[in-house]
């Protein structure tokens, strides 16, 4: 039945499944984590919030989906008036902010971002550190180069 009302929802990439069920959580996980999985997703960690306590021996299966818009984007109400004041316009940034929004892995992370995983000034300073190590293109000499033509 689990497995029927996933497919109801339409489950797909980037939607969040948890169960919330206290001490039966676990064995519940075992049994739902397979059907999850032939979607390509993974169990979530922690179920969120929800109203209304479970009873003892009942759990709760929470699908949650996230999706990263603009509201009101765009709009051209005002694009038609001249802009003689170097105001910003209705459509200030819909571009912009539309292009982040469809770029965004996981829609989540535009409102809790994510904590950092204890390597990040390793993996930040890398680069850096190869642009530094790196030999100078100009150590052998820079390249002459002509502005006449092979054929002249």
């Amino acid at each position: 039945r689990v497995w029927q009302w996933f497919d109801a929802l339409g489950l797909a990439y980037g939607d969040r499944v948890s169960v919330d069920g206290g001490t039966v959580a676990g064995p519940v996980n075992a049994a739902i984590a397979p059907l999850v999985a032939r979607y390509g997703l993974l169990l979530s960690d922690g179920a969120p919030v929800t109203a209304g306590a479970l009873p003892p021996g009942h759990v709760r299966i929470v699908v949650s989906r996230s999706v990263a818009s603009v509201p009101g984007c765009p709009d051209f109400s005002a694009a038609s008036q001249p802009n003689f004041t170097g105001s910003a316009s209705s459509n200030f940034g819909c571009g912009i902010n539309s292009t982040i929004a469809a770029m965004v892995a996981d829609p989540e992370d535009l409102l809790r971002g994510q904590s950092g995983r204890g390597d990040t000034a390793d993996t930040a300073t890398k680069a850096i550190k190869v642009w530094r190590d790196a030999v100078p293109t100009s150590q052998n000499g820079l390249k002459i180069e002509s502005t006449k033509g092979g054929g002249q």
